[in-house]
Protein backbone atom coordinates (compact mmCIF):
# COMPACT_ATOMS: atom_id res chain seq x y z
CA UNK A 1 0.00 0.00 0.00
CA UNK A 2 1.31 3.30 -1.20
CA UNK A 3 1.75 5.91 2.30
CA UNK A 4 -1.05 8.54 0.27
CA UNK A 5 -3.54 5.49 1.49
CA UNK A 6 -2.43 5.62 4.96
CA UNK A 7 -1.75 9.59 5.79
CA UNK A 8 -4.38 11.88 4.37
CA UNK A 9 -4.29 15.55 4.04
CA UNK A 10 -6.34 15.65 7.08
CA UNK A 11 -3.65 14.51 9.19
CA UNK A 12 -0.54 16.34 7.84
CA UNK A 13 -2.50 19.74 8.87
CA UNK A 14 -3.46 18.56 11.90
CA UNK A 15 0.11 17.72 12.62
CA UNK A 16 1.44 20.17 11.51
CA UNK A 17 -0.98 22.24 13.60
CA UNK A 18 -0.59 20.77 16.91
CA UNK A 19 2.38 22.59 17.88
CA UNK A 20 0.68 25.75 17.67
CA UNK A 21 -2.05 24.63 19.19
CA UNK A 22 0.17 23.11 22.26
CA UNK A 23 1.86 26.58 22.53
CA UNK A 24 -1.00 28.54 22.28
CA UNK A 25 -2.50 26.62 25.49
CA UNK A 26 0.83 27.17 27.28
CA UNK A 27 0.27 30.69 26.70
CA UNK A 28 -2.65 30.72 27.94
CA UNK A 29 -1.98 28.97 31.00
CA UNK A 30 0.65 32.39 31.92
CA UNK A 31 -2.43 34.11 31.33
CA UNK A 32 -1.71 35.49 27.55
CA UNK A 33 -4.77 34.59 25.27
CA UNK A 34 -3.38 36.04 22.10
CA UNK A 35 -1.60 32.89 20.58
CA UNK A 36 -4.42 30.57 21.04
CA UNK A 37 -6.86 33.39 19.61
CA UNK A 38 -4.63 33.75 16.15
CA UNK A 39 -4.46 29.58 16.16
CA UNK A 40 -8.19 29.45 16.12
CA UNK A 41 -8.37 32.08 13.49
CA UNK A 42 -6.44 30.58 11.21
CA UNK A 43 -7.37 26.81 12.12
CA UNK A 44 -11.02 27.46 11.36
CA UNK A 45 -11.34 28.08 7.93
CA UNK A 46 -8.84 25.55 7.15
CA UNK A 47 -11.12 22.68 9.19
CA UNK A 48 -13.71 24.21 7.14
CA UNK A 49 -11.97 23.77 4.33
CA UNK A 50 -11.48 20.21 4.52
CA UNK A 51 -15.03 19.20 6.08
CA UNK A 52 -16.24 20.74 2.82
CA UNK A 53 -14.04 18.24 1.09
CA UNK A 54 -11.18 21.34 -0.36
CA UNK A 55 -8.23 19.28 0.75
CA UNK A 56 -6.25 20.70 -2.17
CA UNK A 57 -7.05 24.61 -1.16
CA UNK A 58 -6.79 23.69 2.42
CA UNK A 59 -2.95 22.12 1.98
CA UNK A 60 -2.32 25.12 -0.56
CA UNK A 61 -2.96 27.86 2.00
CA UNK A 62 -1.98 26.08 5.03
CA UNK A 63 2.01 25.11 3.04
CA UNK A 64 2.26 29.01 2.39
CA UNK A 65 1.67 29.92 5.97
CA UNK A 66 3.94 27.46 7.17
CA UNK A 67 6.66 29.00 4.59
CA UNK A 68 5.63 32.57 5.50
CA UNK A 69 6.25 31.80 9.00
CA UNK A 70 9.43 30.04 8.68
CA UNK A 71 10.89 32.66 6.41
CA UNK A 72 9.99 35.15 8.63
CA UNK A 73 11.79 33.61 11.48
CA UNK A 74 14.73 33.00 9.54
CA UNK A 75 15.49 36.46 8.68
CA UNK A 76 14.45 37.20 11.77
CA UNK A 77 17.02 34.91 13.60
CA UNK A 78 19.68 35.75 10.61
CA UNK A 79 18.87 39.60 11.65
CA UNK A 80 19.72 39.06 15.13
CA UNK A 81 23.00 37.75 14.39
CA UNK A 82 23.94 40.96 13.04
CA UNK A 83 22.28 43.30 14.82
CA UNK A 84 22.51 42.31 18.36
CA UNK A 85 21.38 45.71 20.46
CA UNK A 86 18.46 46.84 21.38
CA UNK A 87 16.54 43.79 21.27
CA UNK A 88 14.14 42.29 24.01
CA UNK A 89 15.23 39.54 26.01
CA UNK A 90 11.81 37.72 25.12
CA UNK A 91 12.94 38.15 21.65
CA UNK A 92 16.09 36.62 21.67
CA UNK A 93 14.61 34.17 24.20
CA UNK A 94 12.56 32.72 20.95
CA UNK A 95 15.15 32.69 18.39
CA UNK A 96 17.36 29.90 20.30
CA UNK A 97 18.62 26.96 18.48
CA UNK A 98 16.14 24.98 19.50
CA UNK A 99 13.37 27.14 18.21
CA UNK A 100 16.03 27.47 14.75
CA UNK A 101 15.25 23.99 14.32
CA UNK A 102 11.99 24.26 14.78
CA UNK A 103 11.92 27.15 11.89
CA UNK A 104 13.47 25.22 9.83
CA UNK A 105 11.28 22.19 10.17
CA UNK A 106 8.16 24.22 9.20
CA UNK A 107 9.57 26.03 6.37
CA UNK A 108 10.45 22.49 5.18
CA UNK A 109 6.92 20.86 6.11
CA UNK A 110 5.32 24.07 3.93
CA UNK A 111 7.86 23.21 0.84
CA UNK A 112 6.73 19.47 1.25
CA UNK A 113 3.49 20.36 1.34
CA UNK A 114 3.23 22.70 -1.27
CA UNK A 115 4.88 20.85 -3.91
CA UNK A 116 2.96 17.42 -3.44
CA UNK A 117 -0.31 18.33 -2.72
CA UNK A 118 -1.66 17.48 -5.55
CA UNK A 119 -0.64 14.07 -5.06
CA UNK A 120 -1.39 13.87 -1.55
CA UNK A 121 -5.10 14.44 -2.07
Amino acid sequence: MKIQSYITPKHLVLLSFTPIFVKGFEYLLIGNTHPLLVATIIGLPLAVLIWFKQSIWALKIWSVLLIGYGTIRLLLSTTLLFVNKGVEAAIQDQLTPSYFIWTISFLALGIFLYRRRRQLV
